[in-house]
């Protein structure tokens, strides 16, 4: 989790297209962006996160079922639960969480 947010400018950009890039493995977009996608179906896991079939982290809505590997907060879909913003109560990794125990992008 903690490469997922590193050197990122917080945004999360909601698409269904391809990523414009990869940095650590993590798809974003020319804006520096993490590349996520709320609808469509995951497609492939990579280093224990789910991607749609074009490359877009596979992101959805609480309520945080489960963690992955590297503290990864999962919903009942499988999706990583990613917030743009939110006030954490935890930290972990230098990465924010809810108390819900959704990660947070900023």
């Amino acid at each position: 989790m903690s490469s997922l947010l590193q050197g990122h400018t917080g945004a999360l950009t909601d698409a269904v297209d391809a990523p414009d890039a990869y940095w650590n493995g993590i798809p974003h977009e020319a804006d520096d962006s993490i590349a996520v996608d709320v609808t469509t179906a995951i497609g492939f896991h990579h280093a224990g996160l789910p991607y749609t079939a074009v490359g877009r982290l596979a992101t959805g809505a609480g309520p945080v079922t489960s963690f992955g590997s590297g503290a990864a907060p999962f919903n009942a879909a499988g999706r990583l639960v990613l917030l743009a913003a939110g006030v954490p109560t935890d930290f972990l990794a230098a990465i924010g969480y809810t108390a819900l125990g959704e990660a947070l992008g900023v």
